[in-house]
């Protein structure tokens, strides 16, 4: 089994962009943690801990979304109790757009309704995966 300590990074973070533009090409706008953990292990054979060995690549593809102007993809990665995104995707939503929504429940569902219908809208994902 390969593992995070075994792997380079960069494929991982790969791997992990993959499987979230698979989600989103099949017209879904959310993944749980849990779940894509399950995905890399079955597909890749891939062990990545889901609770903080997946939050790491989130922030580099995300960076990569804004550069290419595309839509913040990690966007559909929620946690299990809140099916919401982790404060970090707030955070840097806010870092990169110039902001202020982390913290405030109205405007993070504002931003997240927003950019989950820019997601489902966009087309330009294979951009992200070359």
């Amino acid at each position: 089994m390969l593992t995070a300590a075994t792997i380079d990074k960069e494929q991982i973070r790969e791997l992990i962009t993959r499987e979230l533009v698979d989600v989103v090409k099949r017209g879904t706008a959310r993944i749980e943690y849990n779940e894509l953990s399950k995905v890399l292990r079955m597909k890749y054979d891939l062990e990545v801990n889901e609770h903080f060995g997946l939050k790491h690549y989130f922030d580099k593809i995300s960076r990569k979304c804004f550069e290419l102007g595309l839509p913040l993809i990690s966007a559909v990665i929620v946690s299990k109790e809140t099916q919401k995104p982790s404060s970090g995707f707030f955070g840097l939503y806010d870092e990169l757009n110039g902001t202020h929504s982390k913290g405030n429940p109205v405007l993070e569902a504002k931003v997240l309704k927003q950019v989950k219908k820019d997601i489902l809208s966009c087309t330009d994902w294979d951009k992200l995966t070359l």
